[in-house]
């Protein structure tokens, strides 16, 4: 996500980001280089081992707990950014969309053990 390059970038230099860092910007990022992928592995659940399925099942809830964090850390950031520097990095629409979408899946989540959404949570779908 372009936004966390930007924020990252503030937090270490405390200057205002560039032009193409601001919310609704149509200006051209940067083109990035990897310096590693991930395409050699297989990522789907179903490929894992029903033992170790379960022991992920188990980490669900808290890189849920975590993701949260961090989402929230990204909003934080955002709006020191934008007190200090004037530029708004983070618009208000896509972080309503993360949200709505972390809280979505947390609502289908138990922090007991990562079972199915038990149809107690009230948040709206």
């Amino acid at each position: 996500m372009r936004e966390s390059l930007c924020l990252f970038r503030y937090l270490n230099t405390l200057k205002r980001p560039p032009d193409y860092c601001a919310c609704g910007s149509t200006a051209a990022f940067p083109s990035l280089s990897r310096t590693h992928a991930h395409d050699w592995y297989q990522s789907d659940a179903a490929f894992l081992e029903p033992g170790l399925r379960g022991e992920v099942r188990k980490l669900v809830p808290r890189d849920l707990i975590l993701y949260l964090h961090g989402l929230h850390l990204l909003e934080e950031t955002s709006s020191k950014c934008e007190r200090a520097t004037g530029m708004r990095v983070l618009c208000p629409a896509k972080v309503d969309r993360m949200w709505a979408a972390a809280l979505k899946d947390a609502c289908a989540v138990h922090n007991d053990g990562g079972e199915a959404y038990n149809h107690t949570c009230t948040y709206p779908s």
